[in-house]
């Protein structure tokens, strides 16, 4: 007499399924084959988008290529590291310490740089007297 063997997820004999894996953390854990294929179709809707033009190389692959793909990372493309074909990590160029600079956002199109070729020169500096008090002065300059 066999022994009737269930599905840990789903329930159903071993009789009433193609196949029956046995694994997991216990003993006696077992998942059939439908419940695996759901399993994966859950997984699959969960994996994140990414978007079009976006590099990706497989882990095994980056062990070999390691100083080319970051020699490509360094020149600022980003490379998305897959581990049996899901999206695991993202490889990129080093974002600047700090507050980014004009020439950092102007490369990126955020802000449109200065027409003028630079900051103005400061005003000339007057030469006050020193025995005069400071409010005449003020009112001198204003006008008064």
């Amino acid at each position: 007499m066999a022994k009737t063997v269930r599905c840990s997820f789903c329930g159903k004999t071993n009789d009433a399924i193609d196949q029956l894996i046995a694994g997991g953390a216990r003993t006696g854990t077992f998942i059939c084959d439908e419940c695996l294929d759901v399993a994966a179709d859950i997984r699959e809707d969960h994996l994140p988008e990414l978007p079009d033009g976006l590099a990706t190389i497989g882990v095994r692959e980056l062990r070999s290529q390691v100083a080319a793909v970051v020699r490509r990372a360094a020149g600022g493309e980003r490379i998305v590291i897959t581990v049996d074909g899901r999206p695991m990590a993202q490889l990129g160029p080093l974002t600047p310490a700090g507050a980014p600079q004009l020439a950092d956002l102007a490369a990126a199109g955020l802000v449109e740089p200065p027409r003028a070729p630079g900051p103005a020169a400061p005003p000339e500096a007057e030469d006050l007297p020193v025995d005069v008090r400071l409010d005449r002065v003020i009112e001198d300059l204003r006008g008064r």
